[in-house]
């Protein structure tokens, strides 16, 4: 088992946030809410990442991370496990107390897949820069509760002295 959220896939999604922030600082909103909505969706499918190891030859072994499929905000949030579901809207409650997280990315739910192509029948018609602010904010959500989830790792007082006493009455 790995540690979820996944960092490895978190910070993939660090890639389409800040592009999406450059974005919006050179008021380029539409190309930023898109990039934020594709973070927002890396950011989700960190709960729901799988590790995949594919043998190639004996004793040797590839591997990759394996997420969810879709790109319905919501519908992903839906299929993160209840107690991560709560940690993450306690999380975004302390960054952002105005505002509901599930409410939100109902809201932009389909923003990657219908805003992408303006061009088309069925495109959304305007985007604001609100779902870049959401990207920023979730990016820290999810290192906050990473940070819950699987504290760090801190050595006892006197640990490396003992260690080294038993050593040393070994030999």
């Amino acid at each position: 088992m790995h540690n979820i959220p996944d960092i490895r896939v978190w910070r993939t999604a660090n890639e389409y946030q800040e592009v999406a922030s450059l974005c919006n600082q050179h008021r380029k909103i539409w190309g930023g809410a898109i990039n934020a909505a594709l973070a927002i969706e890396i950011y989700l499918k960190s709960f729901l990442s799988e590790k995949v190891r594919v043998s190639i030859g004996e004793h040797a072994y590839i591997g990759y991370k394996k997420t969810e499929r879709g790109h319905d905000l919501f519908a992903l949030y839906k299929k993160i496990p209840d107690h991560l579901q709560t940690l993450l809207c306690d999380q975004y409650k302390l960054i952002n107390s105005k505002s509901h997280l599930p409410d939100l990315l109902k809201k932009h739910k389909d923003v990657f897949f219908h805003a992408r192509y303006v061009h088309e029948e069925d495109a959304i018609k305007s985007v604001g820069n609100d779902i870049i602010f959401l990207a920023e904010e979730l990016r820290e959500v999810v290192m906050n509760v990473a940070e819950i989830v699987h504290p760090p790792i801190t050595k006892p007082v006197g640990l490396e002295e003992a260690v080294a006493r038993h050593k040393a009455s070994v030999k």
